[in-house]
């Protein structure tokens, strides 16, 4: 796969001798696509220095019809892999601020590649949820340009900001109830139980303790209550 960024690179990648980061030698995206891509790519900055005065992400695109042989997989995970880390290595020093989305369109292969700086933010939880939505929205019918567009746009807006809000289930209302109620009701069920079976000192506590008996029993009833109340919990997963 040539190298996009060198002068006899751009040629060879289909980008008809522009400046890019992307290597289409078949042309696979037109030539819009490939410019508001590349565009995209010119400048990623985080909220802070990376490593040491390393202020910048790099995102590649390598995109071919389809590969040659073996597990598929498995080959355009080896070869993402070695374009970021040989081939291309558009990090800078040894800092891992580099990405490499792989697409072979044929073989129905996507694959992204973070370097170790860059993986702290794109991890596979996030990486994995981007390329879902792309994949529902724009793979599955067939549009390439805008699914890549759509995973450089969400890589790029995780990589500034610093986090990836992708792959992050907010707890449902119901969730946050049973996490506040479940705690409650286990404690009122022990108080209830030690009003019920804890021995008292004094004739005067005694008394108390058969009228608290009466209201003990009762409380043990509610206690019931709260354990139906954990029954439909569990049901919920409390």
């Amino acid at each position: 796969m040539p190298n996009p960024s060198t002068e006899s690179g751009h040629g060879q990648c289909g980008r008809h001798c522009k400046f890019t980061w992307i290597c289409d030698p078949c042309q696979i995206l037109n030539s819009t696509a490939a410019d508001e891509i590349d565009e995209m790519l010119v400048d990623v900055k985080p909220p802070k220095p990376i490593c040491g005065n390393v202020h910048r992400y790099r995102i590649s695109l390598a995109i071919v019809n389809r590969m040659n042989f073996g597990h598929l997989t498995n080959q355009a995970k080896t070869f993402a892999r070695n374009l970021r880390k040989y081939n291309w290595n558009f990090e800078t020093g040894s800092c891992g601020n580099n990405v490499v989305i792989f697409l072979s369109r044929y073989d129905r292969q996507i694959y992204t590649s973070a370097g170790e700086a860059a993986f702290k933010v794109l991890d596979e939880r996030c990486i994995t949820a981007i390329y879902k939505k792309a994949k529902q929205v724009y793979f599955l019918s067939d549009y390439f340009e805008r699914g890549l567009k759509f995973m450089v746009q969400e890589y790029k807006k995780a990589l500034k900001e610093g986090k990836c809000s992708y792959g992050l289930h907010p707890l449902a209302a119901w969730e946050t109830a049973l996490i506040i109620i479940c705690p409650i009701l286990g404690i009122f069920v022990i108080c209830c139980l030690c009003a019920k079976f804890c021995p008292s000192s004094s004739n005067g506590g005694s008394s108390s303790s058969q009228g608290g008996g009466g209201g003990g029993g009762g409380g043990g009833g509610g206690g019931g209550g709260g354990g139906g109340g954990g029954g439909g919990g569990g049901g919920g997963g409390c």
